[in-house]
């Protein structure tokens, strides 16, 4: 009896992930009152054109960071106005 010789699968080439993507996520989710949400959604911004072509990963990681930061930055929005609108009509 002869043995079969033994298949190995080639390895996958991977993709690095960007760095902004990542980095932008976190910020988005941390949301730090708006501050980081802002450099969130920049960060993310940059690194969804950077991911688009398929050089890097993170595409989607850019994306998510940029919809979560923006409903943050609403979030912080909406604070600030309504804590604007109850100090006009503070009366002591």
């Amino acid at each position: 009896m002869s043995q079969q010789p033994a298949y190995y699968a080639a390895p996958v080439a991977t993709r690095p992930t960007s760095g902004l993507a990542v980095a932008g996520f976190i910020c988005s989710l941390l949301w730090g009152f708006g501050i980081l949400s802002l450099a969130g959604v920049i960060l993310c911004g940059i690194a969804w054109q950077r991911t688009k072509t398929g050089e890097q990963g993170g595409h989607g990681l850019a994306v998510a960071g940029v919809i979560i930061g923006a409903v943050g930055l609403a979030v912080f929005a909406l604070m600030l106005g309504l804590t604007v609108a109850a100090s006009w009509n503070y009366t002591p």
